[in-house]
């Protein structure tokens, strides 16, 4: 033990930081463990991969799960909307979660068109940027947004301008 504790006395400098790493052990990078999920065919537009979710579905959860009940009659439906939304980033861990709108087409749920805006709300896990791709949530994340959420994901066209 002595001989074990003068060896790393020795590797520590003055404020206490090794000096040097250890040329004997390899590091190795944690590998993330992101859902399996096939990049989109490329478009001018940019894709967000995510569930069709209704803005009333989303104030209905936080109605639902709401700390204080009777405290939703003080909220209006955005403030709901933000609730719910950190309601799910906190039960799924899936932190990248953000409220886009996806274009309208045929495998479109008509029920959940936005009339005024002819648009999706799509709650969006990543998109096909390399960025947003590579920082995806895990396989079992997405099983429990799919269960919280009662629907299946699938890639969107996001309303935006095109590139």
């Amino acid at each position: 033990m002595s001989q074990q504790l003068s060896r790393q006395l020795a590797k520590l400098t003055i404020d206490g930081n090794r000096s040097k790493p250890d040329p004997g052990k390899r590091t190795r990078r944690k590998k993330r463990d992101c859902c399996p999920l096939a990049l989109p065919m490329p478009d001018d537009r940019l894709q967000v991969y995510g569930f069709c979710v209704p803005m009333p579905w989303l104030a209905a959860f936080a109605i639902k799960y709401l700390l204080t009940p009777g405290t939703a009659d003080d909220l209006d439906e955005i403030q709901l909307v933000r609730y719910a939304l950190s309601r799910i980033r906190t039960r799924t861990g899936v932190k990248t979660l953000t409220l886009e709108r996806g274009l309208v087409d045929d495998a479109s749920p008509l029920d959940d068109i936005e009339p005024e805006e002819n648009i999706i709300p799509v709650l969006a896990v990543c998109t096909n940027e390399a960025h947003s791709y590579n920082r995806r949530p895990s396989q079992m994340q997405m099983e429990l947004l799919s269960k919280i959420l009662e629907r299946s994901p699938r890639w969107w066209i996001e309303d935006g301008p095109q590139e």
